[in-house]
């Protein structure tokens, strides 16, 4: 069985196209089933056989092959070779109206003028189109630009016909390198428009040089950098009766003979080549050109015929060395011609003018000299260096560093052919998006996915439209036909949330991996290469990129500190980071049977992504690339910021209840439960209960305390903040007004009195001395000394100066998260000043909230509450103000001018906001008003 249908497609008469021969020579016997569909130069289609390619070259346009239309053997070919001279003066004189027309179709019709300028270019379509659909390729291989826009129209037909095709694009040249056509001034930006329209259909673009293939992808905005094939030669059995290149030259082997192989065209620097011939006394030129006749005289220059392709490495290391005297063109200083490999297979030092990369490949591996383009007394001085000591450039092919290796076709067949079974086998990773009403955040998003640099032939996008009412639905249907054949669309009445339609989008993808992303968030141009190459390298079942907040979003750090191919889901910050926006390896998923709970509206990732993490063989995370951003909307519309709180609650029941299944009690519980207390259930006791109705109240006090009753141990406990554990220990052990009581001190009074008794120290909050002691000991939480009372608040230049009175500890530190605090004190009263140009450096570009806290000892980031530390975590207090008179915002200009305001949120910690003054983020605050 082949491994699938291959149709190649180029515009001339295959014969003399090495590169296209050699790509379906190759393909068909790595056991691809190759038909090369080229162009006749009669009015009758050939047939024959290329190794186990099939090869038909189809009539143009009645008997015009060759070239094509305005070609040499098409028809506008014709007409010229009729006209002659008069006609070409002709089509000189109304060059002024054919820029015209270029200008003005180019303004209307953009990349689509091509149809108005160059129409000759549907007959290839004409001669192409209905065979290539009969073939019914698995892929289409479209060599050079007029067979990019054919391939892209049948890969379009085959896929509303319900056939994906794959299609590659073999860019041969940079056409807007190409010299325009003197006789046609419609006839280069015409290629172009087309070129440009089709450049993106492809699901992958291979071309012959490095320097190409960047100029390709800026060009046409390519999502992946395009794939290099060499035009390396292909080397078979060796060739019998290879003629002698110096018999036929007539000079013995005791002469100096350099040759030269190719085109005889004036920018090849023939002419060049003949006159250093004057200045090497003694030295023979051989010419191999398809024309001797045509070529220069010269008592020492021999112009002899091409050979076959399986004879030319024989026959050129004849010479002494190979000479490439090409002129500068942008087309020629970006790749490695077909002749610059011949020589160096034929063990030729090569002598080249200083085109680009060329010229850059023989400096780096001294396989020959450089000598100034158009500068014969050069290329004399070139050649005269390497006559001299030809053996030392020799050496370099036979050395231990030798680039023959990697300079053959068979190096090049080896990638072509893994391009194929990449593009024909499964994705490498499949992106599901669960959408509902995101605009415009979705543009945003998609863009980014667009803009991936695995490219559309290593990834897939399943977006399911959960039933959205704000045109989100049209925008994936908008960039479906954008990106055809690689987005699958699903539209469904709303579900409530986004664990069906996740679970929906699984089921539809095909990748090897699956990265779960919000709708309105976006990746990194490089997220999904940099960690399908690691997740393959490491043989990880999950990983983690690092993840960045935008608009003030929060996101955890802590699992952020350094790459980590195996990371311990019970002794490592990942517990607080489970978020599904992670790489899945899906036979995972499959095998263990893991898919979202449809039960929960909010919050089914969490269960989702434990289990994923608990049954990983590896889980590793990524830190040196901003991989994902995570967007807080300004509007906070999706479904988990407008949860309310029985939702909420019911959510934390059920995430603690799945693990409790999924461990038994004991250290492994408790590393996973921990980050359940002092976050998810630490948010539920905030300050903001105090404003909730007394059934809401009462049932959030019921379930916490029973959640608390059943799993908060004496370790677990050990590593709350002080303030989350009293109010954890008396929603278990008291009433909902002991609670209330408890939030309200915080919240309305300040800090309490701490007592001594016993040699135990106790936090004097409403119930104690009623409630057991044991819910108020602090004795063994140094954070307690570190709760604060803000009591002023003053911008002195630009410092943001706090006041502040606590409980009398001597060794303090604050910070803003990772800004650290100049602190100092006299008695009770505490000084913390913090730096606002320090502040504005430092956070996001689109804005950041910092919390504000304090700690015992020297001040130590990671341990402060935000960034990298839950707040009701141990480790920092954060700083409280229940009757501050707060400041005004300060506007900062210098710098990056900025908004800063000191706000309280709803839990009652005081935090500090940086607002960047840029046009987006003001008329979304206002519009919000």
């Amino acid at each position: 069985m082949p491994n699938g249908r291959v149709v190649m497609l180029v515009d001339n008469g295959v014969r003399g196209d090495s590169r296209v021969q050699k790509a379906a020579r190759s393909a068909a016997s790595a056991g691809w089933e190759v038909t090369l569909l080229g162009c006749s130069p009669t009015a009758v289609e050939e047939r024959w056989r290329l190794g186990d390619a099939e090869v038909r070259l189809l009539p143009l346009d009645g008997g015009g092959g060759g070239a094509g239309p305005g070609g040499p053997g098409g028809l506008k070919g014709r007409l010229l070779a009729r006209g002659g001279l008069p006609l070409r003066t002709a089509r000189l004189a109304r060059r002024p109206v054919e820029l015209a027309q270029v200008r003005y179709y180019g303004a209307t019709l953009g990349d689509r003028s091509w149809r108005r300028l160059e129409p000759g270019l549907w007959t290839y379509e004409k001669a192409f189109g209905q065979v290539i659909d009969e073939l019914a390729p698995d892929l289409i291989h479209a060599h050079d630009t007029r067979m990019l826009g054919v391939g892209a129209r049948a890969k379009e037909r085959a896929r509303a016909a319900g056939r994906p095709v794959r299609l590659v694009w073999d860019a041969h040249e940079f056409l807007a390198g190409a010299r325009p056509r003197r006789d046609n001034a419609r006839w280069l930006p015409a290629h172009l428009a087309y070129e440009h329209e089709y450049a993106t259909a492809a699901d992958a673009v291979v071309t012959v040089s490095d320097g190409l293939a960047e100029l390709l992808q800026r060009e046409h905005h390519l999502p992946a950098t395009p794939g290099v094939l060499l035009n390396a030669p292909e080397f078979g059995e060796p060739a019998d009766d290879v003629p002698d290149l110096r018999e036929l030259c007539g000079v013995g082997p005791e002469t100096k003979l350099l040759v030269y192989s190719g085109s005889a065209s004036p920018q090849r620097g023939i002419a060049d080549a003949v006159e250093a011939i004057d200045q090497l006394p003694g030295v023979h030129l051989a010419l191999v050109v398809e024309d001797p006749s045509k070529a220069p005289r010269h008592e020492r220059v021999h112009a002899v015929p091409y050979v076959p392709y399986d004879q030319v490495t024989r026959f050129l290391a004849g010479a002494d060395a190979g000479l490439i005297p090409i002129h500068h063109w942008p087309n020629h200083e970006i790749a490695l011609i077909t002749k610059f490999f011949e020589y160096a297979h034929s063990r030729l030092p090569i002598i080249v003018s200083d085109v680009r990369t060329m010229a850059r490949t023989v400096r780096e591996t001294g396989v020959g000299e450089v000598f100034r383009a158009r500068d014969s007394a050069d290329l004399a001085r070139a050649a005269r260096e390497v006559l001299a000591d030809p053996a030392r450039y020799r050496a370099v092919y036979d050395g231990p560093d030798s680039p023959l290796p990697g300079w053959t076709w068979a190096a090049q067949a080896e990638k072509l052919d893994a391009l194929y079974h990449r593009l024909l086998g499964p994705p490498d990773v499949t992106v599901v998006l669960a959408v509902h009403d995101v605009m415009p955040y979705l543009t945003e998003c998609l863009e980014s996915l667009a803009a991936q640099s695995i490219g559309p032939a290593g990834m897939e996008i399943v977006a399911v439209d959960d039933g959205s009412t704000d045109g989100s639905g049209a925008e994936l249907d908008r960039f479906a036909r954008r990106w055809a054949g690689r987005m699958t669309v699903v539209h469904q009445p709303n579900s409530g949330g986004p664990a069906q339609p996740f679970n929906r989008g699984l089921e539809a993808s095909t990748g090897r991996y699956v990265f779960f992303a919000g709708a309105d968030d976006r990746l990194g141009p490089e997220a999904l290469e940099r960690m399908v190459t690691a997740a393959d390298e490491w043989g990880s079942d999950v990983l983690l990129g690092k993840v960045v907040g935008v608009n003030s979003r929060h996101i955890f750090q802590d699992i952020f500190v350094r790459d980590e191919a195996d990371l311990d889901l019970f002794d490592s910050p990942l517990p607080r980071s489970l978020a599904n926006t992670k790489l899945f390896r899906r036979s995972l998923l499959d095998s263990v049977g893991i898919r979202y709970r449809e039960d929960m509206r909010i919050g089914s990732d969490f269960p989702f992504t434990l289990a994923a993490c608990f049954h990983a063989r590896r889980v590793s995370v990524l830190t040196g690339y901003d991989f994902y951003y995570a967007v807080r909307r300004f509007s906070g519309t999706n479904v988990t910021y407008q949860s309310r709180q029985p939702l909420r609650v019911q959510t934390a029941e059920k995430i603690v209840g799945y693990v409790a299944e999924l461990l038994p009690a004991g250290k492994k519980r408790d590393a996973l439960m921990v980050r359940r207390f002092d976050h998810e259930l630490a948010r539920l006791l905030e300050d903001d209960l105090l404003g909730l109705d007394r059934a809401t109240q009462q049932m959030v006090h019921d379930s916490i305390g029973s959640i608390a009753a059943d799993h908060l141990t004496d370790e677990i406990a050990a590593q709350l903040a002080p303030e989350t554990r009293v109010r954890l220990t008396v929603a278990r052990d008291g009433d909902l007004d002991d609670l209330l009581a408890v939030i309200r001190q915080d919240a309305k009074h300040g800090l309490p009195k701490t007592v001594e008794r016993g040699g135990r120290r106790y936090a004097a909050y409403p119930g104690f001395g009623r409630l057991p002691d044991e819910d108020f000991d602090v004795t063994s939480m140094p954070d307690w000394d570190a709760k604060l009372d803000v009591t002023a608040a003053v911008w002195h230049r630009d410092q943001l100066v706090l006041t502040a009175t606590g409980n009398g500890a001597a060794d303090l530190s604050a910070g803003a998260e990772e800004i650290e605090a100049r602190v100092s004190r006299a008695g009770q009263r505490v000084e913390i000043r913090f730096d606002l140009p320090a502040l504005i450096a430092a956070s996001d570009t689109t804005g950041q909230r910092r919390i504000l806290s304090a700690q015992v000892g020297a001040y130590d980031p990671m341990k402060a509450p935000g960034r990298f530390n839950a707040t009701g975590a141990a480790g920092g207090a954060a700083l409280r103000a229940t009757k501050l008179d707060r400041p005004r915002p300060r506007v900062l200009l210098a710098g990056r001018p900025s908004v800063v305001a000191l706000v309280t949120e709803g839990s009652g910690r005081l935090l500090i906001s940086v607002i960047p003054l840029n046009a987006r983020q003001i008329a979304a605050r206002v519009t919000k008003r």
